[in-house]
C-alpha cells in the first residue's frame, strides 16, 4: 500500500520536473514496475488497491498529454510490447507513461478475471467445475485479451503462472471435452471449449519458460487429442471448407475486429461463418499437438501419449528438435546439382573446401520427397517449424546447472538422421536449427516471385515464417547460451566447433541485412516482431562474447581469426563483424604477459627474433589510395625472456606469418598452440594417467598440435584488421560510424596502433598529399610519421586537401566526429588521444581556413580539445601523476582559439555562433583553476621558475594568451542584427521559428562570455590585466579610472536593453535577456569593486604552478558528444556478465537513430558529387554503383550535350559563310 501510494506522488510531480529531470526520474520507475509485472503475484499485489492504483493508472496517461487541457493519451494494447517477454532495456523506447499504464492495466484485469475464475468455481461450482452460464462471459473476456497482441497474450501467461491455475484450466477442459464427445456427433462444442482451447494454446506456446509444458506436458497431450477428436467430427475436414486454407492467419468471427492477421479477420470469418470458431480452435488443437511432440509415443508403441510419471528425456528433446535430412536453408555448392546458384565462402575460414558454404535461404516449393526417408520437408513444415516448444524444453533444462548444460552439449545418443550412422552431439543438433533460421529471415528471391504469381497470401504466409522462425532462433540462441557456459563451468579451456562459428557468422549477417532489424521506423511490421529480432541480434552477440571470454586462452585462433577474415571478404560483412568484435568482450587474453609495444612501420619491416611482424599490406593513407605498412609486435624485455620456453609469455596468441614453417621437432611445451606452456587440457591429462587410455591422450594431443597449426592469429590478420578499421573511419553509413568508434576504442587499449593511422588520415584529407615530381606514381605515404607536405619543393604537387577537393573537407569532418565520439567513450580512450598527439589536428583545423570546411568542422575540433583536457582527473593531458599539466601547449591553444573568436570580416570567414560558444567554453574550463589562469595571463622564463625555491617570487610580465575585445564587438552586432531579423518576421511563420533560435544561440554566446569574464577577474592581481584581456588596444598606457571600467563591454547593454523589452513577442527570450543583462551588471560592479593600480611585477611560485588535471564540469553534453562511462573498456569483465551486450546494442542503434536525423552529419555524409576535381586529376573511387551509374550517365549527357552544341556551333558557322558567299556570287 505504501509502495502504490509512494509512487502516486512521484507520478504527480512528474509534470514539473525539467525534460532531462522526467526521464531520469520515469526509468528507475518504469524498471520497477516492469519488476512488479514479471514476479509471480506482481499483477495480483497491484489489484490489490483498485482505489490507488486507478489513480496511478489516470497519472501515468495524463503525463502523454501536451499541456493543461490536452486529453490523457491513449494507446491500443495491440501496438504495446510485452514488458516480461522481453528486457526492459530494450523495450524502454518503445513504452512511455501511456503506454505503462495500458501495460499495467491489462495486467492486472487478466488477474482479476482469473481470479474471479476461481472464486466462482469455489461457490458456485460442483466437483471443481464451474457452469457454462458462470464460466462463458469471463473465459471470453480472458480470450478477448489473447487477440490484442502480445501485451494481452503476455497477459494471461502471466496471469496463469499457478500450478494451482493450470490444474483447474486442465480439469475445466477435460470435462468440457468428455461431456460434448459424450453427446451425438451433431451437436456442437460447448461455447467455453473454444476459449479454454485458447488459454490452454497461449500457455503453451506463448510462454518462453515453457513452465506449464514442463509440468504438464503429458496430460496436455491427451487434453488436445480428445478435443481433435471432437472438433474434427463438429467440423469436418477443414480442407474441405472455402476459405479456410489461410485460417492460421484469421480469426473466428466473434474476434475477428480484435484480430492482427495480414488481412484482418473479418473478411476470412464472415466467409466462413458460425464455423469459422470451430475452424480457428481445430487449428489451434493441431499446432499444440504438433508442438507437444514429445510427447508422443512412436508408433510400435500402440500408446496415444507417453506415460504420465515418464519424464522425457535429452534425446528425446533433441530427436524432436533436429531436422531430418539436410535443411532447404543450408546448401553445400559442392553437393549442388543446380548450377544457378551462386556460392560464398565465408572468407578465408570456411573449413569445407574451395566451395565453401553458400548464402542460406528457404525454398517454398517441395521436391515430394519423404522427410521421414531423408528426403526434404514438406512446405507446411518448411514454413512454420514443429519444434519450437521443444527447443524452449532444452533451453530451460540447460539454464539449471552446469550439469545438465553438460549432459545436453555432450549427447551422444544415436538418433534418427539422414544418416543412419551419424552420431551429432547437442550443439551440433542445434546448428540446422540456426542455419535455417538464417535462411527464413532472408526469404529466397525466385521463391517470393513464383509465389506472387500463383498466391495472393504471400506476404502474410511470408511474414507469418519468418516470425516462427524468429522466435526459434531466439530460444536457439538462449540455449547455446547456457550449453557454453555449461562447458565453460565444467572446466575445459578449449572448445571448438566450426560449423557453431560459421553459423553465428551468418546469422550476424542476416539480422544486420534487413530494414526490420536495422532501420525499424521504415518497416510497418508488429512492433513486437522488431523487439524480436533485434533480441536475437542481441543474442547472436551475447553466444559470441560467451564463448570468446569462457575460453580466453584460444580465442585468438579458434574464434577471432576466422571473424577476422569473414569481416574483410564483403563491404556488408563490415557492420556485423565489427559488431561481433566490438562486443565480445576485453582482448587482454591475446596479450603477452611482458611489456611490449604495436608499431606501424612503412613498408616491411626489420625481422628478428624479438620482434613479431605482418606481411606488408596496403593500409589506407587518404582517401584516394594507399601505402604499404606492417604491424610489428615487440616485447621490450625480450632480451631477459629469451631463454624461456613459454612463448604465449612473450608473443601471446599472436603469431607470425603463415608461411613461417615450424618444426615439428621442437618441445611440445613451446609448439602446442593455443594453450600456454604448462596448461595442458584435463581430458587429455585424465586420459594419459591410464596405460589402457594412453594411447587416445596421444592421439588427442596430436590433434591439438595439428589444429594449433591452423588455428592461430597471425599479424597479417592483425594488420588487416586495423586497414579496415581506418577504411570505416571514412565511412558515410551512421551504423557502420558508431561501430567503427567501439572496434578503435577496444583496439587501441589493447595498444594495436589504428588510432595513429586514423589521425594520419585526417591531416592528409586536410592538407592533401604530396605528389612528388607531379606524378602519382610517387605519391607520399605518410606512414613514416612526416607531415605529407614536408619536403615540397618546386617540381612537387599537392592533390586533394580540404581546399582543392570537397570530398576531403566532409572526411575531415567524419573523422573528427568519429574522435570526438571515441573520446567521449571513457578515461582511457582520451588519454590515447593526447598520447598520440591528436591536438596537432585539432590545432591545423584551428588554423585552416573556415571557408573551405563545412561548418561544424571547426566546433568539432574544439570539442574534441575539451574531451582531451577538460575531463576530470583520469585525464591528465598525458602526463604523468607527479608532472603538472604543459603551459606551452596550453598557450598555443588558447592562442588559435583567441584568434578565431577574435577574427573580423576582412582577415577571412567569420566563425558561427556554435564554434564560438564551444570556443569560449573551452578557455572557461581552461581558466577555471588558478594556476593555469595564470600562466595564460603571464608570461615567465622557464630559467627562473624552474630554479627558484618554493615561496620565491617569480618575475612575470602581462602576455595575455586570449582576448576579448574584437569578440565582445561582434556579439553585440550580431545580437542586435538577429534581434531586428526576429522583430520583423511574420509572427506563427517558420521564419519566425529560425530568427528565434539564432538570436538564442547568440544570447548563450554571450552568458558564456560573461561566465568567461566572471572567472578569470577574481583571478586577475588588478584591474589592468583584465582589462588587457577585453580592451582592444590590450594593457592600458594610462592610469585605470573608473570611466574606462564603465566602458568595458559597453555595446552590450543597449541590445541587451532592447531585447529585453521584446516581451509582447514573446517570453524566453526577454527572460534570457534579462539574466544576461544582471550578469553583465554584476561584473561591471565586480570590476569596479577589483584593485587599481599596474600589473605585478613578480608573483609567488605556488601561483604559477599548473594544475594536474582540468574537472569535467557538471552539465555539459556537446552536440555529438557524450558523458563518460563508468566502465571502462580495458575492465576485465566476467565471463557471465553479459549484460553488456544488450546496453551497448541498444545504445548503439539509439544514436545510430539520432544521428541519421543529425543536421551536421547529414551535411557530411551526402555521396560526393560526380564532377571532376579542381586539379584536374582522375576521379576517386567509390564502393557505390549508384553513384557510378550516375557518373555515367552524366558524363553521356555531358558529351553528348557538348556534341549538339558543336554541331549548332559548326551550323551556324556555315550558314554565316553560305551568307557571305552569295553576295560575291552575284
Amino acid at each position: 500500500r505504501r509502495l502504490l501510494q509512494s509512487l502516486c506522488v512521484l507520478v504527480r510531480r512528474l509534470p514539473r520536473l525539467a525534460l532531462a529531470h522526467r526521464l531520469t526520474a520515469f526509468q528507475p520507475l518504469r524498471r520497477l514496475l516492469c519488476a512488479v509485472l514479471g514476479s509471480l503475484g506482481g499483477p495480483m499485489f497491484l489489484a490489490s488497491e483498485p482505489q490507488t492504483l486507478a489513480t496511478l493508472l489516470g497519472l501515468l496517461e495524463t503525463c502523454g498529454a501536451s499541456g493543461k487541457g490536452s486529453k490523457p493519451a491513449t494507446r491500443e494494447v495491440s501496438s504495446i510490447p510485452a514488458m516480461p517477454r522481453f528486457p526492459e532495456r530494450l523495450v524502454r523506447c518503445a513504452v512511455g507513461a501511456p503506454e505503462l499504464a495500458a501495460l499495467l492495466a491489462v495486467h492486472v484485469r487478466a488477474t482479476r478475471l482469473v481470479l474471479l475464475l476461481i472464486a466462482r468455481t469455489r461457490q458456485l461450482g460442483r466437483n471443481g467445475l464451474l457452469q457454462e452460464a458462470e464460466a462463458l462471459p469471463l473465459l471470453a473476456a480472458l480470450h478477448r485479451l489473447l487477440v490484442q497482441g502480445a501485451a494481452g497474450r503476455d497477459s494471461i501467461v502471466c496471469a496463469f503462472r499457478s500450478e494451482f491455475l493450470i490444474e483447474w484450466l486442465l480439469h475445466q477442459l477435460e470435462a468440457a471435452s468428455t461431456a460434448a464427445g459424450a453427446a451425438t456427433a451433431a451437436a456442437q462444442a460447448p461455447p467455453s471449449v473454444r476459449h479454454l482451447v485458447a488459454i490452454l494454446h497461449a500457455l503453451l506456446l506463448g510462454d518462453p519458460t515453457a513452465s506449464v509444458a514442463e509440468g504438464f506436458g503429458s496430460r496436455s497431450l491427451a487434453t488436445v487429442l480428445r478435443g481433435l477428436e471432437l472438433f474434427e467430427a463438429c467440423a469436418g475436414n477443414v480442407e474441405d471448407v472455402e476459405g479456410a486454407e489461410g485460417l492460421r492467419h484469421g480469426s473466428s468471427l466473434e474476434f475477428a475486429l480484435d484480430s492482427e492477421g495480414p488481412e484482418g479477420g473479418l473478411g476470412r470469418a464472415v466467409r466462413l461463418g458460425r464455423r469459422s470458431a470451430d475452424l480457428a480452435c481445430l487449428e489451434q488443437l493441431r499446432e499444440v499437438s504438433a508442438q507437444l511432440r514429445p510427447w508422443q509415443a512412436d508408433a510400435d508403441s500402440g500408446q496415444a501419449v507417453v506415460r504420465q510419471d515418464a519424464t522425457v528425456g535429452t534425446g528425446r528433446l533433441l530427436s524432436c528438435i533436429e531436422l531430418t535430412g539436410a535443411p532447404r536453408a543450408l546448401k553445400r555448392s559442392m553437393n549442388e546439382e543446380r548450377g544457378n546458384r551462386i556460392s560464398l565462402a565465408l572468407g578465408a575460414c570456411a573449413g569445407v573446401g574451395a566451395g565453401g558454404v553458400e548464402v542460406p535461404e528457404v525454398d517454398f516449393s517441395t521436391s515430394g520427397g519423404d522427410p521421414t526417408e531423408g528426403g526434404e520437408p514438406t512446405e507446411e513444415r518448411e514454413r512454420f517449424p514443429s519444434h519450437d516448444l521443444s527447443m524452449r524444453l532444452l533451453c530451460r533444462r540447460a539454464a539449471t546447472g552446469a550439469r545438465e548444460a553438460l549432459s545436453i552439449a555432450l549427447d551422444d545418443e544415436r538418433r534418427p538422421t539422414s544418416d543412419a550412422a551419424a552420431v551429432r552431439d547437442g550443439i551440433s543438433a542445434l546448428v540446422p536449427v540456426l542455419i535455417r533460421c538464417a535462411g527464413a529471415l532472408n526469404l529466397n528471391l525466385d521463391a517470393l516471385t513464383l509465389k506472387l504469381k500463383d498466391d495472393g497470401d504471400t506476404i502474410g504466409s511470408m511474414y507469418a515464417t519468418q516470425y516462427a522462425h524468429a522466435q526459434l532462433l531466439e530460444t536457439t540462441l538462449q540455449t547455446c547460451y547456457h550449453l557454453l557456459q555449461g562447458l565453460q563451468q565444467a572446466g575445459l579451456l578449449q572448445y571448438r566447433h566450426t560449423e557453431l562459428l560459421h553459423a553465428l557468422l551468418l546469422l550476424a549477417d542476416r539480422l544486420n541485412s534487413s530494414l526490420v532489424g536495422m532501420n525499424p521506423a521504415l518497416t510497418g511490421s508488429n512492433p513486437e516482431f522488431r523487439l524480436l529480432w533485434r533480441h536475437c541480434l542481441v543474442l547472436t552477440c551475447k553466444v559470441f562474447r560467451t564463448w570468446v571470454q569462457s575460453f580466453p586462452l584460444v580465442s585468438g585462433g579458434q574464434l577471432l581469426q576466422p571473424l577476422f577474415r569473414h569481416m574483410r571478404v564483403l563491404p556488408w560483412h563490415f557492420v556485423p563483424g565489427l559488431l561481433l568484435l566490438a562486443t565480445c568482450g576485453t582482448l587482454d587474453s591475446l596479450l603477452p604477459s611482458v611489456p611490449h609495444s604495436f608499431e606501424l612501420v612503412p613498408g616491411k619491416g626489420v625481422e628478428d627474433e624479438q620482434t613479431l611482424q605482418s606481411q606488408p599490406l596496403l593500409m589506407p593513407v587518404s582517401t584516394r589510395g594507399g601505402g604499404l605498412g606492417s604491424v610489428v609486435l615487440k616485447a621490450l624485455n625480450a632480451d631477459r625472456e629469451q631463454g624461456s620456453e613459454d612463448r604465449m609469455k612473450v608473443r601471446g596468441q599472436f603469431w607470425a606469418s603463415e608461411s613461417v614453417d615450424q618444426d615439428w621437432d621442437i618441445p611440445e611445451q613451446a609448439c602446442v598452440q593455443p594453450l600456454p606452456s604448462g596448461v595442458r587440457d584435463s581430458l587429455v591429462n585424465s586420459l594419459g594417467r591410464s596405460a589402457q587410455t594412453s594411447g587416445v591422450a596421444i592421439a588427442l594431443n596430436l590433434v591439438g598440435r595439428v589444429n594449433g597449426r591452423r588455428e592461430r592469429l597471425c599479424m597479417s590478420d592483425v594488420s588487416e584488421m586495423a586497414a579496415l578499421v581506418s577504411q570505416c573511419a571514412l565511412t558515410s553509413d551512421p551504423l557502420l560510424h558508431l561501430t567503427t568508434v567501439r572496434v578503435l576504442e577496444k583496439l587501441t587499449h589493447v595498444g594495436i596502433p589504428v588510432l595513429e593511422a586514423v589521425l594520419r588520415l585526417g591531416e592528409v584529407a586536410l592538407k592533401g598529399t604530396s605528389i612528388k615530381g607531379g606524378s602519382s606514381g610517387s605519391t607520399s605515404t605518410g606512414l613514416s610519421g612526416d607531415d605529407p607536405l614536408q619536403g615540397l619543393d618546386g617540381g612537387d604537387s599537392v592533390r586533394g586537401g580540404a581546399e582543392r577537393d570537397a570530398r576531403d573537407r566532409r572526411a575531415v569532418a567524419r573523422i573528427l566526429m568519429l574522435l570526438t565520439r571515441f573520446g567521449g567513450r571513457g578515461p582511457k580512450a582520451r588519454r590515447a588521444l593526447t598520447e598520440h598527439k591528436a591536438e596537432s589536428l585539432c590545432q591545423s583545423v584551428l588554423a585552416h581556413n573556415p571557408a573551405t570546411l563545412p561548418p561544424m568542422t571547426v566546433t568539432h575540433a574544439i570539442r574534441m580539445l575539451t574531451l582531451m583536457y577538460c575531463s576530470g582527473p583520469h585525464d591528465d593531458a598525458g602526463a604523468t601523476k607527479d608532472e603538472p599539466m604543459s603551459v606551452p601547449k596550453f598557450r598555443m591553444i588558447s592562442k588559435a582559439l583567441s584568434f578565431l573568436i577574435n577574427r573580423t570580416q576582412e582577415e577571412g570567414h567569420l566563425a558561427g555562433p556554435a564554434a564560438m560558444a564551444a570556443a569560449l567554453d573551452l578557455l572557461l574550463r581552461l581558466n577555471s583553476a588558478r594556476g593555469m589562469c595564470l600562466n595564460l595571463l603571464f608570461s615567465t622564463s622557464e630559467e627562473a621558475a624552474e630554479g627558484a625555491p618554493q615561496g620565491s617570487p617569480i618575475p612575470v610580465s602581462v602576455s595575455c594568451a586570449f582576448r576579448l575585445a574584437t569578440c565582445s564587438q561582434r556579439l553585440g552586432r550580431e545580437l542586435n542584427a538577429a534581434d531586428e531579423r526576429w522583430d520583423n518576421t511574420p509572427r506563427g511563420s517558420e521564419a519566425e521559428v529560425e530568427a528565434e533560435e539564432a538570436l538564442q544561440a547568440w544570447l548563450h554566446v554571450g552568458e558564456l562570455l560573461v561566465n568567461l569574464c566572471q572567472t578569470v577577474l577574481p583571478i586577475c592581481p588588478t584591474a589592468a590585466v583584465f582589462l588587457a584581456v577585453v580592451l582592444p588596444g590590450g594593457l592600458p598606457s594610462e592610469a585605470v579610472t573608473e570611466e574606462i571600467l564603465k566602458g568595458v563591454f559597453k555595446e552590450l547593454f543597449t541590445v541587451l536593453q532592447k531585447i529585453t523589452g521584446r516581451t509582447a513577442r514573446a517570453e524566453t527570450v526577454p527572460l534570457r535577456a534579462a539574466a544576461f543583462l544582471g550578469n553583465l551588471r554584476a561584473l561591471q560592479g565586480q570590476l569596479l569593486d577589483t584593485r587599481l593600480g599596474p600589473p605585478p611585477a613578480t608573483l609567488p611560485k605556488e601561483e604559477l604552478i599548473p594544475p594536474r588535471y582540468l574537472g569535467f564540469s557538471s552539465g555539459f553534453v556537446g552536440n555529438g558528444m557524450s558523458h563518460a562511462r563508468n566502465d571502462d573498456a580495458g575492465a576485465t569483465p566476467v565471463a557471465g556478465n553479459t549484460d553488456e551486450v544488450l546496453e551497448e546494442i541498444v545504445s548503439l542503434f539509439d544514436e545510430a537513430s539520432e544521428l541519421e536525423m543529425d543536421a551536421d552529419w547529414n551535411l557530411v555524409a551526402d555521396l560526393d558529387a560526380a564532377d571532376a576535381p579542381a586539379d584536374g586529376s582522375r576521379q576517386d573511387w567509390e564502393f557505390d554503383g549508384a553513384a557510378h551509374r550516375r557518373k555515367r550517365k552524366e558524363a553521356l549527357e555531358k558529351a553528348e550535350a557538348e556534341r549538339r552544341a558543336k554541331r549548332q556551333k559548326q551550323m551556324s558557322q556555315l550558314v554565316r559563310v553560305e551568307r557571305d558567299e552569295r553576295p560575291s556570287r552575284g
